[in-house]
């Protein structure tokens, strides 16, 4: 008998990474094993990542990508590279912009000394 740790043992399931673009379709046939649909959605998120940090390098246009997340059962995430790019940019903006610089900041003359 064999106590091998597996996929269904191990709490691990395994997710396919397809990209689309420009009519194609690249099928990840190897798939990643991951814990869970919200390791598989960061692992999307980074592959976006990945693509858009590349534009302009080769023939792969963010523009046109489509990355599809799916298990053994389905694709249940669908990710428009480059729009995901842009609501990633203006969270990241409309996040610094929020707080003045310096807010939350105390005056020196308001800290206490923690010599003493």
């Amino acid at each position: 008998m064999s106590l091998e740790t597996t996929a269904a043992t191990s709490g691990t399931r395994r997710f396919y990474f397809h990209l689309e673009f420009k009519g194609h379709v690249l099928r990840d046939r190897r798939g990643e094993e991951l814990a869970s649909r919200i390791a598989a959605r960061e692992r999307g998120f980074a592959i976006a990542r990945a693509i858009v940090g590349r534009r302009g390098t080769g023939r792969l246009d963010p523009e046109v990508c489509v990355l599809k997340v799916a298990d053994d059962h389905s694709t249940w995430l669908t990710i428009e590279v480059a729009d995901w790019a842009r609501n990633a940019r203006s969270r990241d903006a409309t996040a610094r912009s929020t707080a003045p610089r310096g807010a939350g900041r105390k005056p020196a003359a308001q800290l206490k000394s923690r010599a003493g």
